[in-house]
């Protein structure tokens, strides 16, 4: 037994030693059942507990806690007899460090094993256990290695045993004092954030309002799509027992099946919707996730305003700057003790005592008065130090108690609170007067008190630091969701199409081609593709994709209006139209308000408009009459495609015929859809596909290997080659010039035909007028088509124009260059020429 440890000379009989005993014995009894309580009545008072041993080693290691404290109170108050004091001393610790070391650790490592699903992990739990105990074990005593936790004996050339208090103890205070420097450093700048009123977010009763809203919106939405899925999970079954019925054997009965699978499949398109409907009631639950913590937090701090008003607000309020001044201080002292190299030296209240006589003149006894204001001192930070660890345990609890096994979590929760308190008899050792710290000197031995302070100062105002640069990155990002859901404030309702904010468009609509459709846009991922391989990725269409995690218009609306409808989501074989003939029934229910069809020309806007406005109408998830609307054109690629044909000037493909299709179909959409804003976009050169591709030994093998057939008049080769290009370019600017016109007719008021309509606009968008096409944008499906980066490029840019007036309407090789997405501001609005 090293000097540092020898016991206190003997001052009491055998009596006093039972005594003594008697009374830890019986408080460590009374903090058991507090412990106890604490587990049933907080920690598991919602969850089921499978293993009553670990509620039991739980108390057992709160009640052991407590003793540490209550023996430290018992110096400081000189109760007991010294002798019976420092034995008392001595069983706690070696307990402690057992529990801390040894039983905590394994029993953590057993029940992870014993929990799993594994039948060969819960066979081998034991020995499983004991191997990662051994590891821990090493890692843990290797810490010893790197700090001078025994360098005083080391120095006078004391070995120290390994069974030992002070090896353990300054192992376990290593790991300790570091976690109770970190959660003081974030302590000290959290707590005046959490606690001042100035810091207080303003929240307003119709911001909640309106929090609430969206949540029922959402939840709305996610019960439809629910009871959708059930009842198509209801149909599939039905139709896949339909099909298998024995009855249905023979060339009657194979007909007959064939019949019945046809017609569930026109009825209802059951089996592909499935996975759609599971895909979004997945983004739907996140999204309602998102905004319940959003409405929780609105709450929070509604209720902190009201409660700052009230005459206890104002006086926690002033406890609040009273402790904001105390960190500051403690920072303040923290950096001094560091840039000085000191320790502390006189306990708290003795240097305070000593300030007010020295420097006040008071007439105070030091002597009489140290030791009572001490002990006072002592229990304050005892009462606040369990406390405040047990409030943070039941938040830690909650958190966590969903994800993971609730006995873990409480033996995780035992294993942090032998080590904090272990470490804060360290800390709190330099608080008790020099006169009381005897026995607490004696029992530790001769550890390096100086060091764990030194080290307390140093991870503390590291904490302090990083944790202020933390919250200051917080505030910023929550004064940016503030400024985000000001697009949420109580403006009133649009007066027309001409004052729309993005949040005020409920569905999104698109006419077009196999460029909307987002025909080929993922690829395949095994080249060369085939007719078989070949699909419309409609949940990444620029324009009206759903897909969660994608940059798509609707996505980005979706930010500002969660109850946008319309866009398409998932993708499926390609929907294709020839020549002016498409098809009837292709669509898929997928589609959505996309009626897009790849080989679409300008005739078919006719047939997609029929249908899309067939589809709206149906749809009782949206308001027909009143929900504001974004219809998005992209029509005449195909078009110019056959623009090197003779016939080009005299049929449908000319501008003429091209504009006064165009024209019809705008006025039908004002006649049949009410409320909205119609975005054309004007197309590109496709001829610079050629140009890209011609010498590329992929897309060369694709063409010739007769897999790809679109655009003739751009992959004409020979000399002929550059004269149709050509003609097609200008067949394309001819129709951009054409679709600038059309929009000022409709929105000027020249012409008395096309007065301008509270309930009507067209936007013209110039984003790919001068694109200039570059291969890695090609889809590997055809060397044709946009690929996912593109359509999200184009989406970006689609976006942001929606905002600029048409002179400030950038172009796609300015918006690649540009960083991020626009965000719209408060007072932003759909910029509708007038």
């Amino acid at each position: 037994m090293s000097a540092g440890t020898q016991p206190p000379p003997q001052t009491g009989t055998t009596a006093a030693l039972v005594q003594s005993t008697l009374v830890v014995w019986g408080s460590q009894l009374l903090f058991f059942g507090v412990g106890w309580v604490f587990v049933m009545e907080k920690l598991f008072k919602d969850y089921e507990v499978r293993a009553p041993l670990v509620r039991i080693v739980f108390a057992a290691t709160f009640a052991a806690c407590c003793t540490l404290f209550e023996m430290i109170i018992f110096e400081v108050g000189d109760v007991l007899d010294a002798r019976s004091r420092w034995l008392h001393w001595k069983t706690t610790l070696y307990l402690m460090l057992f529990n801390v070391i040894v039983l905590l650790p394994f029993y953590q490592f057993y029940m992870c094993f014993a929990e799993r699903d594994s039948a060969w992990l819960r066979r081998y739990r034991w020995p499983l256990a004991g191997c990662c105990w051994t590891v821990y074990l090493y890692f843990f005593w290797k810490i010893g290695d790197q700090f001078p936790i025994n360098a005083a004996m080391h120095a006078t050339g004391e070995s120290v045993s390994i069974f030992a208090l002070e090896p353990g103890m300054g192992r376990v205070g290593v790991i300790g004092v570091t976690m109770m420097a970190i959660l003081s450093g974030f302590g000290a700048v959290n707590s005046p954030y959490t606690t001042l009123f100035f810091f207080l977010r303003k929240v307003t009763d119709a911001d909640v309002a309106l929090a609430e809203k969206k949540l029922l919106q959402t939840l709305d939405m996610l019960l439809s799509k629910k009871k959708k899925y059930l009842l198509a999970q209801r149909r599939v079954k039905a139709a896949d027992a339909d099909g298998g019925s024995p009855g249905g054997a023979g060339v009657g009965g194979f007909m007959r099946n064939m019949y019945s699978k046809v017609a569930v499949s026109l009825a209802s398109p059951a089996h592909e919707n499935l996975g759609i409907l599971k895909h979004e009631i997945k983004a739907l639950e996140t999204v309602m996730q998102q905004l319940f913590l959003d409405l929780d937090e609105l709450n929070t701090e509604r209720e902190r305003i009201k409660f700052a008003n009230t005459f206890k607000g104002h006086y926690f309020n002033a406890l609040g700057y009273i402790f904001s001044i105390y960190c500051v201080w403690k920072m303040f002292s923290a950096t001094l003790n560091i840039v000085l190299n000191r320790v502390g030296g006189a306990d708290p209240v003795t240097h305070a005592l000593n300030t007010l006589v020295h420097r006040f003149g008071l007439d105070v006894d030091v002597t009489f008065w140290a030791p009572q204001l001490s002990f006072v001192f002592v229990g304050i930070m005892v009462v606040c130090s369990i406390r405040g660890l047990l409030i943070q345990f039941m938040k830690f609890f909650r958190a966590f108690s969903s994800s993971l096994s609730t006995n873990n979590i409480v033996l995780f929760l035992a294993h942090v609170m032998g080590m904090y308190f272990l470490s804060t008899v360290l800390m709190m050792r330099t608080s008790v007067p020099a006169q009381h710290r005897t026995i607490i000197t004696a029992v530790l031995g001769r550890m390096e008190f100086d060091f764990y302070h030194r080290w307390f100062d140093v991870i503390f105002l590291v904490s302090a630091i990083a944790s202020a640069g933390f919250i200051t990155i917080l505030t910023q990002m929550q004064k940016q969701k503030d400024f985000d859901n000001a697009l949420w404030s109580s403006y009133g309702p649009p007066t027309s199409v001409r004052d729309l904010r993005i949040d005020d468009i409920r569905v999104v609509a698109a006419l077009g081609d196999s460029i909307t459709a987002a025909y080929g846009a993922k690829g395949v991922r095994k080249p060369p593709p085939s007719m078989g391989t070949t699909t419309e990725d409609r949940g990444v269409s620029f324009s009206m994709g759903g897909d969660v995690g994608f940059f798509t218009l609707p996505n980005f609306i979706q930010r500002f209006q969660p109850a946008v409808r319309g866009a398409s989501v998932g993708t499926h074989r390609a929907e294709i139209c020839y020549g002016v003939m498409c098809p009837p029934l292709q669509y898929h229910h997928s589609d959505r308000f996309n009626a897009a069809q790849s080989g679409a020309m300008v005739p078919n806007l006719h047939a997609e408009l029929m249908h899309l406005i067939r589809v709206m109408k149906a749809d009782s998830q949206i308001d027909f009459e009143n929900d504001y609307k974004l219809l998005t054109i992209f029509i005449g690629n195909n078009d110019a495609c056959l623009g090197c044909l003779p016939i080009s000037a005299v049929t449908w493909l000319s501008p003429a015929a091209y504009e006064l299709t165009i024209r019809a179909v705008l006025d039908r959409i004002r006649a049949s859809i009410p409320r909205v804003v119609v975005n054309i976009i004007q197309g590109f050169n496709v001829s610079q596909v050629w140009d890209v591709t011609r010498q590329d030994p992929y897309c060369e093998a694709l063409r010739q290997g007769g897999t790809v057939f679109e655009c003739a008049c751009a992959f004409l080769p020979g000399p002929a080659g550059p004269a149709t290009r050509l003609q097609m370019d200008t067949l394309t600017q001819a129709y951009n010039s054409r679709i600038e016109t059309i929009a000022a007719s409709y929105n000027n008021n020249h012409n008395n035909l096309n007065l301008p309509s509270a309930d009507f606009a067209v936007i013209v968008d110039p984003l790919l007028r001068d694109a200039r096409v570059r291969r890695e944008y090609l889809s590997n499906v055809d060397c044709f088509h946009p690929t996912v980066a593109a359509h999200s490029l184009i989406a970006r840019g689609v976006w942001g124009n929606l905002f600029r007036a048409a002179e400030e309407k950038r172009g796609v090789e300015e918006v690649e260059r540009e960083d991020g997405v626009w965000c719209p501001r408060e007072d932003d609005r759909i910029v509708v020429p007038t």
